[in-house]
C-alpha cells in the first residue's frame, strides 16, 4: 500500500472516528445560546429548543451567520440553504435531506426531522452544521452550542504543491510483497547537578515483510547501556550486573488487516524477571482482535475497513482532507475551541500551502513564527521540502524557541526516502538537563517471502480480550 495513501487514509479514519464517537448527539435544556465562529449570535425572535432528545436551531438565523443564503420553498415545505458550492434542502416532517455539492446530490438520513413553530423552521443543529463542513459541539458549563465554519478558516489557501507530491507518490509502484530491514538508534544524554553529562544508547535492528493487508515485523533491542540509567542506586553491584546481563529483547508482530487480528510476542529475560515469568516468554503469543474490540464500541470492523479503503480511492486533495478532519472534531468549550481550530488551520496554511512556500531550485521552504502571549516565549518552525520532479523525496524541520532574547533549537528532524532507502534523524533538546538523538536507516526491496500472519503451529496464544472478559466476570 502506497505510503501517502496510508497517511491520507489514516487522517480520514481519524476524522471518521471523531464523527462516530460524537454520533450520540447531546440533548440540552432550553434557554441556551449559539456561538458561531467565536461570536454569540443574536436570536431575537426564535431560540434553540430541545425536542426528542436533540437540539434544534432556527435555520435562518444560524445559517445566515455562517454566510449561507436561506430561502423557503412553500410548495415543498422545505428550507433551502446555499453557501458557495453547497446546497442543503431540509423538509418539514422528513428525515431525508438533500445535500448538493459540486453538482452532485446525495440523500442523507437524519435521525430527527425538522419542524415549524411560530412561523420559524427548526432543524437539527448537528446535521445542519456538518452539512456545511462545520465543527459543532455543546459547552455544558456555558450552555452554548458551538459552531465553527471550518472551510472559512483556510481562506483562499491552496495546496497544489502538496497535492502534486501526494499524487506522484500514490502512482509510484511499491513492492508487493516487500522486505524492509534496517537499524534504529536512540541516544539519551543526561546531565547531573554538577553539569557533567553522560550518554546512554539504545540500539535496535528490525526486519519485516508486508503486503497490502498483511505485516510481519521482527525487532531486536540491546538496552544494556540504557539500563544503567534506570537501575536504582540501592542495588548492589552484583544485582546491577545481573540486570545488565538480561538487557536484550526480541519482539515480533504479525497482523492481517482483513481479519483485524494482531498477534505479538516478547522474548525478554529481564521482563520475565520483573514479572515473575508472567510475561516475556517468547513461546507465548498474545492476540488482540481489533474486530471484537471495535464491536464492543458499537462499530463494525468490516464496515470500517471498507470505508477506509473507500477513503483511499475517494481522496481528492489535502485541503478537503484537513477540512474533513477538523470538522469531525467534537467541540466542548465556547471559550477555547474556536481559537484552537483557528490555530490548527493557521498551522496547515503557514507550513503546507502554496502561498507559504518559497521555491529555490528543487527545494521549497516554509516558515511559521508563533508569537508568545503576554511576553512569554515565542517559537518558529522552519520546513524545507526536497523534491525530484513531482516527487517529494525529503523534508527537514527545525523548531526553535526564543525567551529572554535567547533562541535555542528545540527539535530538528531530517527525513529522506527515495522509495527504496529511508533515512530519519531526529534531535530533541530539553535544555541542559537532557537531549535525545534518534536515527533510523531502512531499505525496502521486493521479495518472494510472504508475511506470516499467525503464530507458529502449536504456540500457546493468550486472547487479551478474552482475559479481560474473564476478569470482569470474576469481579
Amino acid at each position: 500500500m502506497r505510503k501517502w495513501k496510508k497517511m491520507a487514509s489514516l487522517l480520514c479514519a481519524l476524522a471518521m472516528m471523531g464523527s462516530i464517537l460524537s454520533v450520540n448527539a447531546w440533548a440540552v435544556p432550553s434557554g441556551i445560546a449559539v456561538q458561531v465562529n467565536g461570536q454569540e449570535i443574536a436570536l431575537t425572535d426564535a431560540a434553540p429548543e430541545a425536542q426528542n432528545g436533540r437540539t434544534f436551531i432556527p435555520v435562518r438565523a444560524v445559517f445566515e451567520a455562517l454566510g449561507a443564503e436561506v430561502t423557503w420553498d412553500q410548495e415543498n415545505q422545505s428550507a433551502v440553504a446555499v453557501k458557495e458550492d453547497t446546497t442543503v434542502v431540509m423538509t418539514l416532517g422528513s428525515t431525508t435531506a438533500q445535500v448538493t455539492k459540486d453538482g452532485e446530490t446525495t440523500d442523507l438520513t437524519m435521525d430527527v426531522a425538522p419542524y415549524a413553530k411560530n412561523g420559524r423552521t427548526y432543524v437539527p443543529v448537528r446535521f445542519a452544521a456538518q452539512a456545511f463542513s462545520c465543527a459543532v459541539g455543546w459547552d455544558s458549563a456555558a450552555r452554548t452550542v458551538v459552531i465553527v465554519d471550518v472551510p472559512a478558516l483556510f481562506g483562499d489557501a491552496t495546496f497544489g504543491n502538496l497535492d502534486r507530491w501526494m499524487q506522484a507518490s500514490m502512482e509510484e509502484e511499491v513492492p508487493n510483497p516487500a522486505r524492509t530491514a534496517g537499524t534504529a538508534n536512540l541516544t539519551l544524554t543526561v546531565s547531573d547537578e554538577s553539569g557533567a553529562s553522560r550518554t546512554y544508547p539504545l540500539d535496535m535492528t528490525f526486519e519485516g515483510f508486508s503486503t497490502d493487508e498483511q505485516v510481519q515485523m521482527m525487532l531486536e533491542m540491546d538496552f544494556s547501556d540504557f539500563m544503567e540509567l534506570l537501575v536504582g542506586s540501592e542495588l548492589s553491584t552484583a544485582e546491577k550486573q545481573e540486570l545488565l546481563r538480561m538487557s536484550n529483547a526480541f519482539m515480533e508482530v504479525r497482523m492481517d488487516a482483513a481479519t483485524g487480528k494482531v498477534y505479538f510476542t516478547i522474548d525478554s529475560e529481564l521482563l520475565r524477571y520483573l514479572t515473575g515469568d508472567s510475561m516475556g516468554n517468547g513461546d507465548l503469543w498474545y492476540l488482540m482482535d481489533l474486530g471484537r474490540l471495535m464491536a464492543a464500541t458499537g462499530m463494525d470492523y468490516e464496515t470500517y475497513m471498507q470505508s477506509l479503503m473507500a477513503a483511499e480511492t475517494a481522496y481528492t486533495d489535502f485541503k478537503s482532507l484537513m477540512v474533513s478532519m477538523l470538522s469531525g472534531m467534537e467541540l466542548t468549550s465556547a471559550d477555547m475551541d474556536y481559537e484552537m481550530l483557528v490555530m490548527m488551520a493557521q498551522a496547515y496554511c503557514n507550513l503546507f500551502s502554496d502561498q507559504a512556500m518559497v521555491r529555490n531550485g528543487s527545494d521549497y521552504a516554509a516558515s511559521w513564527a508563533i508569537d508568545g502571549e503576554n511576553g512569554s516565549a515565542g517559537a518558529q518552525i522552519d520546513l524545507t521540502y526536497q523534491t525530484q520532479g513531482d516527487r517529494l523525496t525529503g523534508m527537514t524541520m527545525e523548531v526553535s524557541a526564543t525567551s529572554a532574547g535567547e533562541t535555542i533549537s528545540v527539535l530538528s528532524m531530517d527525513v529522506y526516502s527515495d522509495g527504496t532507502d529511508t533515512e530519519l534523524t531526529l534531535d530533541c533538546n530539553f535544555g541542559s538537563a537532557m537531549q535525545i538523538h534518534f536515527d533510523l536507516n531502512a531499505e525496502t526491496v521486493a521479495t518472494a517471502v510472504q508475511p506470516e500472519i499467525e503464530p507458529p503451529a502449536g504456540s500457546e496464544v493468550v486472547d487479551l480480550l478474552g482475559e479481560l472478559d474473564q476478569a470482569e466476570a470474576a469481579a
